[in-house]
């Protein structure tokens, strides 16, 4: 009777104490310690009966732990066969290449490949790993990226066609933003990273990290700690997956920092750049990432490195779950905390609703000339809920010699001077515009055009605390 020794190798917890196990009924982790910490320490011996009796098989278990390699030469050194071991959710690892090379130097020509864990992952996957152990071409793979990339190229055709039939004006705008730096900004490139960096990361958790900075350091803090989680605990391509998106983030942080350095200015009480905002997704990601594995228990799952760290007992895994539980009690609180108030605290909708109300019955049915103070404060917020009540209003931007604005149909857009003027003054701009709302702005408006010397003031009151209306009419004749 012919006998075969088949060895086994590969990455530590790729399976290769369950293979043998399921191929002969015998369990080579016998050692407490190795139940214990669910590794192998020791080499394990096991034979398979062949029914017609002409081999026999016995198989010899071997450490994949990195630390443990000169005991898996030991029990390599005489074996006939190989029984490679390759994980289909992880593929090939650092410790399957160290013990093929054993293998190599061994003289260890022949052997099985077996792939595990493959209900852990897709078909395709698992085809993929099969070729990678078998050392073909990732051609397939390669077409696939193509593809992939053609996918996001087709996302950029509607901006490609816009810019064809516009003469390229938003690159044209671009590169004169880039070519004169920017907006000026007094920040050094080091503190606007990390002032960008920490907007990115709270942004989706806290909001404005002016509004709660102590919240937002929390914040900063718990996240940083689950990416570390992520990072260092779960399987290897998890992990990788986890380090791409971290190295996505940081990049654009850099990139933000560099070419959007406004983000590094918050401005209270005015409108402030987001543009970090695509970050969101990559931020709650890796931190339901990390606490995915502290849900999971570290003790039980491996490390970077290829190290495995077991719990002595229960209390550890606990710990972690407790651990799991409590940060995300904090990040839930943190966001609840975080929502906006179901009124706006300029008095949203309601408040502006009255406020067109008031000036529709003071205006009468009478064309009306709306302004805003300072001149670049849009009056957009008073505008729609005075043209849904009916009011007329003159073209936001008239047409010249007083013409009606061509081709927009719309009745405010009438050659006839307007018979009432509504200003709405903005109390924050007050010292960029050299007085303030409620009296001395309105009058220097007045007199900045000598056809508004006729008007009178008819009324006047505060929509919220942003918004000052004046209403003025004719005087009679």
């Amino acid at each position: 009777m012919r006998a075969v020794a088949f060895g086994t190798a590969g990455h530590i917890d790729h399976g290769k104490t369950s293979l043998v196990k399921a191929l002969t009924g015998v369990d080579c982790d016998r050692l407490p310690e190795e139940k214990r910490r669910g590794i192998t320490l020791v080499l394990g011996f096991a034979p398979l009966a062949d029914p017609k009796g002409e081999v026999e098989l016995s198989f010899i278990d071997v450490p994949g732990h990195e630390r443990l390699v000169h005991t898996m030469i030991a029990g390599a050194a005489g074996i006939d066969r190989a029984l490679l071991v390759v994980a289909a959710d992880e593929g090939v690892m650092p410790q399957t290449r160290e013990h093929l090379s054993v293998l190599e130097v061994l003289g260890v020509r022949g052997g099985v490949v077996a792939l595990t864990k493959s209900d852990l992952v897709e078909e395709e996957l698992i085809e993929v790993r099969r070729r990678r152990s078998a050392g073909a071409p990732l051609g397939s793979l390669l077409w696939t990226g193509v593809a992939s990339l053609a996918i996001l190229a087709a996302g950029y055709v509607p901006l490609a066609i816009h810019e064809l039939q516009t003469g390229f004006t938003e690159t044209r705008a671009i590169l004169d933003y880039l070519g004169g730096g920017g907006r000026s900004t007094d920040t050094g490139l080091l503190t606007r990273v990390g002032l960008v960096g920490w907007r990115s990361v709270t942004w989706p958790l806290v909001g404005l990290v002016t509004d709660r900075p102590l919240v937002s350091a929390v914040a900063t803090v718990i996240v940083a700690v689950l990416g570390t989680v992520a990072v260092l605990v779960g399987r290897a391509a998890d992990r990788a997956a986890v380090r791409w998106l971290l190295a996505v983030l940081a990049w654009s942080v850099v990139a933000l920092a560099i070419f959007a350095p406004s983000l590094a200015t918050v401005t209270p009480g005015l409108p402030n750049d987001h543009y970090h905002a695509f970050l969101d997704p990559i931020v709650l990601a890796v931190a339901g990432v990390g606490l995915a594995r502290l849900a999971a228990g570290i003790g039980r799952m491996p490390v970077a490195g290829g190290r495995v760290q077991v719990s002595d007992g229960r209390l550890p895994v606990v710990a972690s779950r407790a651990l799991a539980v409590g940060l995300t009690v904090v990040l839930v609180v943190i966001g609840v905390t975080a929502w906006p108030p179901l009124v706006a605290a300029d008095g949203g909708w309601r408040l502006v609703d009255e406020a067109a109300a008031r000036v529709a019955r003071a205006v009468g049915g009478e064309t009306v000339l709306l302004d805003g103070i300072p001149s670049f404060k849009s009056d957009a917020a008073l505008r729609f809920p005075l043209l849904r009540d009916g009011v007329r209003l003159l073209p936001e931007v008239p047409a010249a010699a007083g013409a009606a604005e061509p081709g927009t149909g719309d009745p405010a857009a009438s050659p006839a001077a307007p018979g009432r003027a509504v200003l709405v003054c903005d109390p924050l701009f007050e010292q960029a515009v050299g007085a303030a709302c409620g009296g001395p702005a309105e009058d220097a408006w007045l007199a900045g055009d000598a056809t508004r010397s006729g008007l009178l003031l008819v009324d006047r009151f505060e929509a919220g605390p942003r918004r000052v209306i004046s209403v003025y009419a004719p005087a009679a004749p």
